[in-house]
């Protein structure tokens, strides 16, 4: 989805100036209209569902023109003023990338106004989450091999570890110094804008996926409650970047995880096929059936299993006809963790979770 930015302006050789860079740097996240009349302007707004609306202040312009979901700005002369007749300003002369940074900054946290009143809590980007019941089951070697594999195939992904002792580290690399503590405080604060933060520090790795590098301190992710996980998942997606999101997810029975799980996609749970993993994600399963019972979260339709490091003699497929079985992958003895993601990105069961 593209967010969809209206000009109005005097000054035609601006207006297509902005027109001509804006879709050379940005043509996969903004669609640019430009105007020089008030009156086709304001119809278009409205007729084309613009997303973020600019108005060069010798236009007189009424806020009851503008539709309730349109963000507005005045595109002033000067950079250093942030308000003009009361409403938001935005200079037109300064660095592409800081005029582009304001109008994602203003989409987002309108886009945050509407959602967080909402008590729709589908995220509006495919949402894959890898988790267990157990430890030891490779949950997260499988998280990362699935975001690697995905981006092999030219989607832009964002991987994303909200464990409490992630292992992003060990095998995404990325230049910057930013981390996710740095977001977290944003969130938490409300002293910077938090898109801004998201984009800010988000890194890339060779393997073309995305991801942020580990907090500071594990302490700092206790810091988020359920709401805030409701806010960083809106800000991602109003970022219009990522085609998917693979999220590497502790089970338990949490609000905060719960409701990542309501939102998601796809659930993937991860067992070795012993008989204490199975046993465990069969408890697991039973409560999350219950909750759905009470709550309506329908989070158990969504669930699939995934049998790693699976050993013939030890491992056992599980046998439960609520429960989709994708496949199962064998014990790959003596590898690193390293070698053990990149075997698995190629894995051919990788083809099979979209299934």
């Amino acid at each position: 989805m593209k967010i969809k930015l209206a000009i109005l302006d005097h000054d035609e050789t601006y207006l297509n100036q902005i027109v001509s860079i804006m879709d050379s740097k940005y043509m996969d996240s903004i669609q640019t209209y430009t105007f020089t009349s008030k009156d086709t302007a304001i119809k278009t707004v409205s007729e084309a569902k613009i997303d973020v609306f600019l108005a060069n202040p010798d236009f007189e312009m009424s806020m009851e023109e503008i539709p309730m979901k349109c963000c507005f700005a005045y595109l002033v002369d000067q950079n250093d003023i942030e308000r003009y007749k009361g409403q938001i300003a935005i200079g037109k002369y300064q660095k592409i990338q800081l005029f582009y940074q304001q109008i994602l900054s203003m989409y987002a946290e309108k886009v945050a106004d509407m959602e967080l009143s909402s008590k729709n809590t589908k995220f509006s980007i495919p949402l894959y989450c890898f988790l267990s019941a157990s430890g030891g089951t490779g949950s997260s070697s499988l998280a990362m091999a699935y975001a690697k594999n995905q981006a092999m195939h030219g989607k832009k992904v964002l991987y994303f570890n909200l464990e409490q002792l992630p292992t992003t580290g060990l095998v995404f690399t990325g230049e910057g110094n930013g981390n996710f503590s740095e977001i977290i405080y944003s969130i938490k604060s409300g002293r910077s804008n938090v898109t801004l933060k998201i984009e800010s520090n988000t890194k890339q790795d060779n393997s073309e996926v995305f991801f942020f590098d580990s907090c500071n301190i594990p302490l700092d992710l206790l810091e988020l409650d359920t709401n805030d996980f409701k806010q960083l998942l809106i800000h991602i997606a109003s970022l219009n970047k990522y085609e998917l999101v693979v999220v590497d997810l502790d089970f338990t029975f949490q609000k905060k995880e719960l409701f990542v799980l309501e939102g998601a996609t796809k659930i993937i749970f991860v067992s070795d096929g012993s008989a204490v993993a199975n046993r465990k994600f069969l408890s697991a399963y039973e409560s999350i059936v219950i909750l759905d019972e009470q709550n309506e979260t329908g989070i158990a339709p969504r669930i699939s299993l995934v049998f790693n490091k699976f050993r013939n003699r030890t491992s056992q497929v599980l046998q439960d006809e609520r429960i989709k079985v994708i496949g199962g992958i064998p014990y790959f003895e003596g590898a690193d963790f390293v070698r053990v993601v990149d075997e698995l990105s190629h894995h051919p069961l990788m083809n099979k979770l979209d299934n």
